[in-house]
């Protein structure tokens, strides 16, 4: 395999008083090389043979919560406590040797060294997709504005494609719901798209990934085939490269946000919120601020700038609470779990796009799926007095037919287009609205 130079650090880390820091701390050594007669490498003082140590701050995670609503296992103790996943990249370097280890510091001075690690980083550029196992996806080394099939030769009608997108030190990022295909259901932080039949093999079709909601810039996914039974690729994962030359999304203005929606059991009530952190508590009183109603269940509150991480608990007027929610560092958008003793748990989702760029976007839906002799394309929200155009290729991009709409609802004869996945567009003739994937049988 040609893996990438460039490689992340991550470990657990909690302290009962808090945390400050925790920063990865590395060093170059001089001649690649760590004799067996010397102790530089394994020491922190280090010696001739190593260089200074740099250090860069670690990104935190809070660690998602138990999926206790997986029929396939069996959380029957749940813990007081969840340590957050930290991780930070070490990148440009190539053929070195290097040394690593990570240091937390918690809110009281003390300071905890992990152990010191060494690793070989060779010249590689990373992995160019492929095939793998019996699953293979294509294009091999797909784009933003690619659409990914992913097929397995050992899947069934039972296989599910377990995925997530931004993968670091084994934990995904759920994909935004525009992403997700029909039929996705949420696991925990990660969804599950059913595979589909096409011409005698088993497919799911993913993207394009080109939304200014969520840039990806790879996919991760093992496949669940039913009974317990999963291909990790031998305990690697699958990962699916794409470029983007999509910028990040913009900052919201403030600190950080929180959002939590509203359990529907909760009716019309208010959400409360309690936090706090390394500083004592940000509200003067249990059970803390009521936060802002958003509409559509969604309650948010945001932080002043100043407030860098924060522990939260979300609350109907005091109860029903949350656990406690610690070790937040960014926005993050939280829902209803399970039953926790007198509390609940909550888990991370993907925030609802709030911009108006995505809602005001043309909605196109094709079925049914797959098809035969023909099929329908609904244009639910689109003013059709302007010249709209449908445009269907196959997966090279080549061009295979292009007409003028001229209804909301249009009914599509299938003619002589082949069998399998295609990709039909709608157009005003310059510029793509939307990208969908048109399966026929």
């Amino acid at each position: 395999m040609n893996y990438a130079s460039d490689f992340h650090v991550w470990t657990y880390a909690f302290d009962v008083s808090g945390l400050t820091s925790v920063k990865l701390k590395y060093r170059i050594d001089n001649d690649g090389w760590n004799p067996v007669e010397s102790n530089h490498n394994e020491t922190y003082a280090g010696g001739s043979e190593v260089g200074e140590w740099l250090e860069t701050d670690m990104s935190r995670k809070p660690m998602a919560a138990d999926p206790v609503g997986d029929g396939e296992l069996n959380f029957f103790i749940l813990p007081a406590a969840k340590a957050d996943l930290c991780y930070a990249e070490i990148k440009g370097y190539k053929d070195k040797l290097i040394d690593y280890y990570v240091e937390a510091t918690d809110a009281k001075g003390n300071v905890f060294k992990s152990p010191i690690q060494s690793v070989y980083v060779g010249t590689g550029d990373g992995q160019q997709g492929g095939n793998t196992g019996g699953v293979s996806w294509l294009p091999t080394a797909p784009n933003q504005d690619s659409v990914i099939v992913i097929t397995s030769t050992t899947a069934t009608a039972v296989s599910k494609l377990h995925w997530g997108v931004n993968g670091v030190g084994g934990s995904w990022t759920t994909p935004n719901a525009i992403y997700q295909p029909a039929g996705t259901t949420a696991v925990g932080s990660a969804v599950q798209t059913p595979f589909v039949q096409v011409e005698g093999k088993w497919q799911v079709v993913l993207g394009p990934f080109n939304k200014t909601v969520q840039k990806v810039t790879a996919v991760n996914f093992v496949i669940n085939h039913g009974n317990n039974v999963w291909d990790n690729n031998n305990g690697s994962n699958y990962k699916i490269d794409i470029s983007s030359n999509l910028t990040d999304p913009e900052p919201q203005p403030g600190g950080i946000t929180v959002s939590f929606k509203r359990p529907t059991e909760w009716g019309t009530s208010a959400v409360n919120l309690w936090a706090w952190n390394s500083n004592g508590n940000l509200f003067a009183s249990w059970p803390g601020q009521s936060m802002t109603d958003k509409g559509d269940g969604w309650f948010t509150h945001t932080f002043p700038e100043s407030v860098t991480s924060v522990n939260v608990i979300f609350s109907k007027n005091g109860s029903p609470q949350s656990v406690d929610i610690t070790g937040i560092t960014q926005t993050t958008c939280y829902e209803y779990n399970a039953p926790s003793g007198n509390k609940f748990t909550v888990k991370t989702v993907t925030c609802p796009a709030t911009g108006l760029a995505e809602t005001a976007t043309i909605r196109s839906m094709i079925y049914p799926q797959p098809a035969r002799s023909q099929f329908i394309v609904d244009l639910p929200n689109i003013d059709m007095s302007q010249a709209v155009y449908m445009t269907i290729t196959d997966l090279t991009g080549k061009e295979l037919r292009r007409e003028k709409l001229e209804n909301a609802i249009n009914i599509i004869q299938r003619g002589n287009l082949p069998s399998g996945i295609l990709m039909l567009k709608i157009t005003n003739g310059r510029e793509v609205f939307r990208s969908e994937k048109l399966v026929l049988e």
